[in-house]
């Protein structure tokens, strides 16, 4: 079973860091200045037993980014309140965030209780919590007083943390490794080593990795969880990992490690923000903002295309544009802060880490729906004229391939060739195809067939769009493979009476030059049409069997063609060898007509090419 891992939440001062180290003997304030100051400026780590990580989170107000990077991966919240102050500013702050971070559970410890004789007063602060927590994931967790002075409660608040191991439910895990990055650091002798709360798949020693937002490529030197080497960590452990082929100035809080191309970094993300329901703020457009998402926290600026603002508790989706590129994922939890002064005025989750550009966005917004089949189906429409692959739909929401086909079954989509199709622009390309086929056997009657590029080009579908509804409608009897391209099935080459005669006349012109090869020029003058008719007919001629094509600008009639066929099965009996000057003799051709006529029969099977000669073909 992955670790339970346990976050620390509450106003500065409250005891936080004195109930760790009275659970767990250790003391997480690790920084000369913290323990100077009495203060927890970065997260400390404690284990409460071999699966039970707690992650101490400062609460003072400056320090609010570090919390949100500490409660992001955590399974509990351990929210604590002094008995002599109460409910103070950042116990609600802490309380939205851990709210909107989607945290399942929580233990409520009321610390300092030996500084408070008054029975009243206790129940008074405990009714404020309650109140407190009655709208929130946790309107009835228990609230437990504690003393680190004389120890009461302690075995209480460890029994009850303990507890929630045995409840919880297990981590969905998409097999691919994420890791945001809460502290990097050099250690002699080691190198780069960074930490941080593992929020999917596996990582092994030796595996090679990327480090996003910049997309370096790193390795796995070694790894520790809680406190010992392993060679392995998986979901929900917090875990140090020894990186190789990166230097510590590379990296920052905010950075994350995962599994090898299957996250971009983005600086757009669209957002559904739920405004806090006390907050004095209003969120406007273009309102520049603070946004945490995971351990990252960057500035970015807010737009909004259905409203120019939103009020405490009301919700909308927006676009997020940020000033520097982060990793996000689908459905990752964020927190936004105003830019100044800095307060925690909303939660939210990410709908789409990458939603497309231009003038759809408005819309696009408008119709992201916070259920994933519902996302799928919206892209899927939206890359209907180019169809993605499961794979590349499974990279897009960070989730195995295995988790993309369950929703696209959710979703009513159809999979062909490794493709997500809308059924709804399915039938809507092969409707359009056939409709294409029917224009053109109508605009060109004496063509046989159009090829798939034109197709391609004309209705401005991708190659496997194309090639998917062709087949579909050659199987449904609809469509059909002819000259190297497709036609409707029950397309036929039929000349009118005009074009008849000059197809006849044409034929019966070459038939009338023997072994004297016509060229198309010659042709077209003799017959006088049009360049453009003259060759329509002399191919539909072709296609008929009655004449044939020598070289490219030559013709010959098929019954000439077949008596040449004939004296050649006659000379070969009675000869081994044909040169030139004796096949010019036989046709009573100039060499200007034997020479390509020679290729011809080469090419027919009837002769075969050796130096100079020429000798018996196969198909003689």
């Amino acid at each position: 079973m992955s670790q339970l891992v346990i976050g620390t939440a509450g106003h500065i001062d409250h005891g936080k860091t004195s109930l760790v180290e009275a659970l767990t003997g250790t003391n997480t304030d690790s920084l000369d200045e913290e323990q100077s100051r009495g203060m927890t400026i970065n997260l400390g780590f404690a284990y409460l037993d071999e699966s039970v990580t707690i992650i101490d989170v400062p609460g003072h107000e400056k320090f609010v980014r570090n919390m949100v990077a500490g409660v992001s991966n955590i399974d509990v919240a351990l929210l604590v309140v002094a008995a002599d102050d109460g409910v103070m500013p950042q116990t609600r702050e802490h309380i939205h965030i851990l709210s909107h971070l989607g945290i399942p559970r929580c233990v409520v410890a009321l610390t300092k209780s030996d500084r408070v004789n008054d029975t009243d007063w206790i129940a008074l602060v405990s009714a404020d919590i309650q109140e407190l927590l009655k709208d929130t994931p946790f309107p009835n967790t228990p609230i437990i007083p504690t003393s680190t002075v004389t120890g009461e409660g302690i075995d209480d608040i460890r029994k009850a943390l303990i507890s929630k191991t045995e409840s919880r439910e297990a981590k969905k895990d998409s097999d691919i490794f994420r890791m945001p990055i809460d502290r990097v650091f050099h250690k002699k002798g080691f190198g780069v080593v960074v930490t941080g709360t593992v929020l999917s798949g596996t990582l092994e020693k030796g595996d090679s990795i990327e480090v996003l937002p910049e997309t370096l490529k790193v390795k796995v030197r070694g790894m520790q969880t809680h406190l010992a080497e392993t060679d392995k960590v998986n979901t929900g452990d917090r875990a140090a990992v020894n990186i190789t082929g990166i230097e510590a100035d590379q990296l920052w809080r905010g950075c994350e490690l995962h599994s090898v191309g299957w996250m971009q970094s983005t600086q757009r993300i669209a957002v559904k923000v739920t405004m806090l329901p006390d907050t004095r703020w209003k969120l406007k457009d273009k309102q520049r903002i603070r946004l945490h998402i995971g351990t990252a926290e960057v500035l970015g600026r807010v737009s909004m295309y259905e409203t120019k603002s939103i009020g405490k508790g009301n919700s909308n989706t927006v676009l997020v544009t940020l000033e520097k590129p982060v990793s996000a994922a689908m459905d990752d939890k964020v927190i936004v802060r105003s830019y100044s002064p800095m307060d925690t005025i909303a939660g939210g989750v990410v709908l789409d880490p990458h939603p497309p550009k231009g003038e759809i966005i408005r819309k696009w917004l408008n119709d992201l729906s916070e259920d994933s089949a519902g996302r799928l189906n919206q892209w899927v429409l939206f890359n209907q004229k180019n169809p993605k692959s499961v794979l590349e739909y499974a990279r897009h929401f960070h989730v195995s391939e295995a988790d993309i086909l369950s929703i696209s079954e959710k979703a009513d989509l159809h999979i062909e060739n490794g493709l997500l199709i809308h059924p709804d622009s399915e039938s809507g390309h092969k409707e359009s195809v056939l409709n294409f086929l029917t224009d053109f056997h109508r605009s060109n009657p004496y063509k046989k067939s159009v090829n798939a590029d034109t197709i391609q080009s004309k209705l401005n579908l991708s190659s496997s769009v194309v090639n998917l509804v062709l087949a579909d409608l050659i199987s449904a009897g609809k469509a059909k493979e002819a000259a190297s391209g497709f036609a409707l099935i029950d397309h036929e080459v039929k000349l009118n009476e005009d074009d008849r005669k000059s197809a006849d006349a044409i034929s019966q012109w070459i038939k009338g030059q023997g072994f004297q090869l016509s060229k198309t020029n010659d042709i077209i003058a003799t017959i006088k049409l049009e360049p453009k008719k003259a060759l329509e007919l002399l191919h539909i001629l072709k296609d008929e069997g009655a004449v044939d094509m020598v070289g490219d600008s030559f013709w010959i009639h098929s019954d000439v063609s077949k008596s040449l066929q004939n004296e050649l099965q006659a000379f070969f009996k009675q000869n081994d060898s044909l040169d030139v000057n004796t096949f010019k003799g036989m046709t009573g051709t100039s060499r200007k007509s034997a020479i390509p006529l020679l290729e011809f029969c080469d090419g027919r099977g009837w002769t075969d090419r050796s130096g100079n000669i020429r000798i018996k073909g196969h198909d003689i």
